[in-house]
């Protein structure tokens, strides 16, 4: 299978496995005998070409992104670390308790 992102829309085009085998309605036409199996063929010799749209390219770069980054971001530990032990650090507790009101009021929707 060739993937093709140089396109906006989504297209399968070229031979899959059920044309390969003379698609889904040759199934049904043919009645098998129950346990018997749909004979074996050779996969086509041309490679199926799927061309991707552009969200699920943005996807796909999205989700390299999110997986290069660390899962600890070590800098931002070191200053929050070394702001509440110099007594820098303040928290904001009205900004604190209206995001839990809040959480509280979205889980009861």
């Amino acid at each position: 299978m060739k993937i093709d992102d140089k396109i906006i829309s989504y297209e399968l085009t070229g031979n899959t496995r059920n044309q390969a085998l003379g698609g889904a309605d040759r199934v049904g036409r043919e009645k098998l005998a129950a346990g018997e199996k749909v004979p074996e063929q050779d996969p086509p010799e041309e490679d199926a070409i799927v061309r991707l749209s552009e969200a699920s390219r943005e996807v796909r770069r999205i989700k390299e992104i999110v997986l290069s980054q660390p899962e600890v971001r070590e800098e931002k530990v070191a200053d929050l670390r070394e702001k509440i032990e110099s007594g820098e650090y303040a928290v904001d507790y009205e900004s604190v308790a209206d995001r839990m009101v809040n959480a509280f009021i979205d889980d009861l929707i």
